[in-house]
């Protein structure tokens, strides 16, 4: 999907959500998106699922991890949510392990999810991923910020991941994403 399609489209669950200033409330896009989502213990290697069916949307999160860990679960599990609503019905289960997102979309009643059964092409995997980020940092919200930081300082990047309640890396994807910061060379 072309970015500025996500941009787009993470701008109208936001508008439908009333959100207009950081952080994002989560909490808020799941339930506009029909999406229950809680934290549970889940094993270390697993960041979060979706499991989609039957009209209802589920999601996990892993609560081992830390807070912004399970926010950038949240987002992505949310975009893929997003990303697929036009289908909800579809019997879907996404799996994030340590970043790799796998997803099967055979019938849930048949509980034989195997390892090999599992795939996610790069483009949803990409689109998840860059959904999440847009989700996290609106467009809108982190130029408004940027402006007032400079987002070559230290100091300033740790405020607004802060402020986002994002990991550094995480901020920095989008900064670079957008244009705002370039690579070092």
């Amino acid at each position: 999907m072309l970015q500025t399609s996500l941009e787009s489209l993470v701008q109208q669950i936001l508008d439908s959500c009333s959100l207009v200033s950081p952080p994002i409330d989560l909490d808020a896009v799941a339930h506009h998106l029909e999406v229950n989502i809680k934290s549970v213990e889940l094993e270390d290697d697993i960041s979060g699922f979706l499991v989609a069916g039957q009209g209802r949307t589920a999601a996990r999160v892993n609560a081992r991890h830390q807070a912004t860990h399970q926010r950038w679960a949240k987002a992505q599990l949310l975009g893929y949510r997003a990303l697929f609503s036009h289908a909800p019905t579809e019997h879907r289960f996404i799996l994030d392990t340590n970043l790799a997102l796998l997803r099967r979309t055979d019938a849930l009643e048949t509980g034989s999810w195997k390892a090999a059964e599992y795939s996610a092409t790069p483009v949803e995997r990409s689109d998840a991923r860059q959904l999440a980020l847009a989700l996290l940092m609106p467009s809108k919200l982190l130029m408004a910020e940027t402006v007032r930081h400079d987002p070559t300082s230290e100091l300033a990047l740790a405020e607004l991941a802060r402020k986002f309640d994002v990991s550094s890396v995480a901020l920095m994807l989008r900064l670079l994403q957008l244009g705002i910061v370039q690579p070092a060379a």
